[in-house]
């Protein structure tokens, strides 16, 4: 419930990526109408310490599989950098 409500907020704050949602508890992603855009999330992402990949057809998708075992604090706190990354995406249009 903590990363779907992440993504939900990202989706709902920056309607200007064209940002969706897909995926099913723990295993999520957060779609961008434009692969460049998640390639320069992914960039910034890896630039504060996270590292996520790339998935879809054209690699637009920013795609979030945490351990299973990570505690809450952990999740919120890497959240929060992939947040900071795709704010600073948003910024540059």
């Amino acid at each position: 419930a903590i990363i779907r409500r992440t993504l939900e907020q990202l989706v709902a704050a920056h309607s200007e990526l064209g940002l969706s949602i897909r995926g099913r508890g723990f295993l999520q992603g957060l779609v961008f109408a434009d692969p460049q855009r998640a390639a320069m999330a992914s960039k910034a992402a890896f630039a504060r310490g996270v590292i996520i990949e790339r998935a879809g057809r054209d690699d637009e998708v920013v795609k979030f599989m945490p351990a299973l075992t990570i505690d809450d604090d952990t999740l919120q706190r890497g959240l929060s950098l992939v947040a900071d990354a795709v704010n600073d995406v948003a910024e540059i249009i």
